[in-house]
């Protein structure tokens, strides 16, 4: 049980590696060459970190792309894979019908594999940079933070909806599922911090709640249509 549970956590890093893979690849770029600016800001914006919407014009528009691929430190970076990597795990148990069967969750883990995920990840950090800039958000962001907060509390709004439903494996109590659908909102709240980006942070949370909504009430509607059929 231990080497699995070893397995597990080197598949699901791997998972989320990949999936992060541009803003990893792309923070580790920009770090590197951190030292030849003097202040912090001059560096962020240099390599495209999101502006206070007063200062964004066209021309700047390319800024809502870099800026979720863009972290401020490996601690940083690291955070915010750390939520991914909840995010992978908890919609790795809303996808399997064998809850309580540890290796049967860890096969349909191993070998499920999406070759567009990075490119998904960024669309969706593309999606709340512009709706902060809409909205007009007067500060600084960077960072997956946004993105993971939309996957962690889509995953949560899944697991929630879905479990009671058609997973008898997965049934949990009301008080599990009030708390999976709290989870993400205090955890976005317990972010407010004056060098956070708070508003990307909600952003991402809300579209998360609602994306996973949608999904796990148009996937019963499904199941119940097939079921009408047979």
């Amino acid at each position: 049980m231990i080497g699995s549970s070893f397995s597990f956590i080197y598949v699901a890093t791997r998972r989320v590696c990949y999936q992060a893979s541009l803003a990893i690849i792309f923070s580790i770029w920009a770090l590197k060459n951190k030292s030849a600016f003097d202040y912090e800001l001059h560096w962020a914006s240099h390599w495209g970190a999101l502006m206070p919407s007063s200062l964004m014009t066209f021309s700047e528009s390319w800024r809502i792309v870099t800026a979720p691929l863009l972290h401020v430190s490996l601690s940083h970076l690291l955070s915010n894979l750390t939520l991914l990597f909840i995010a992978t795990t908890l919609q790795g148990l809303e996808k399997n019908t064998q809850f309580k069967s540890f290796g049967a969750y860890y096969r349909q883990f191993a070998v499920t594999h999406d070759w567009l995920s990075p490119i998904y990840l960024l669309g969706w950090g593309c999606v709340i940079t512009s709706v902060r800039t809409i909205i007009g958000v007067e500060a600084w962001s960077l960072g997956l933070s946004g993105v993971a907060m939309m996957f962690v509390s889509k995953s949560c709004l899944q697991l929630a909806t879905r479990a009671n439903k058609h997973h008898e494996e997965l049934k949990i109590s009301f008080s599990q599922r009030l708390f999976l659908c709290l989870a993400p909102w205090i955890l976005a709240l317990a972010s407010c911090d004056e060098k956070i980006d708070f508003s990307s942070h909600i952003i991402g949370t809300a579209l998360g709640s609602f994306y996973g909504f949608w999904l796990a009430k148009t996937s019963c509607s499904s199941i119940k249509g097939e079921s009408g059929k047979i």
